[in-house]
């Protein structure tokens, strides 16, 4: 059992580093803003919507801004948690008791 382990743990390592060829797109406010990123967490664009700053208010510019990225990155955790998760049980299957977050390393 405690190979096993360790072989899920180098291939989470050999996921995490994969993680940044994952591209994910939020869109938000009907297209207002487009967010380009990896399930790695980089942000690789940021596509603003022709009448974006004529819909909004600066303050309500800067407010959804920060709602559609930190959506985003939500969505990258998720799927990079979900792709940790796919490897677990391809290695070691459910295992009752074992701490996944220990073996993922706080990810």
């Amino acid at each position: 059992m405690f190979g096993k382990i360790l072989e899920a743990k180098q291939k989470i390592e050999e996921v995490k580093q994969s993680l940044d060829a994952i591209e994910i797109e939020e869109v938000e406010m009907d297209g207002a803003v487009v967010i380009h990123l990896t399930a790695a967490k980089r942000i690789l664009s940021i596509v603003l919507g022709d009448d974006f700053y004529e819909k909004f208010s600066r303050e309500e510019s800067a407010d959804m801004l920060t709602e559609a990225i930190n959506n985003a990155l939500l969505k990258a955790e998720d799927r990079g948690k979900q792709e940790i998760e796919r490897v677990m049980k391809e290695t070691i299957g459910d295992v009752p008791g074992l701490d996944m977050n220990a073996l993922m390393g706080g990810m």
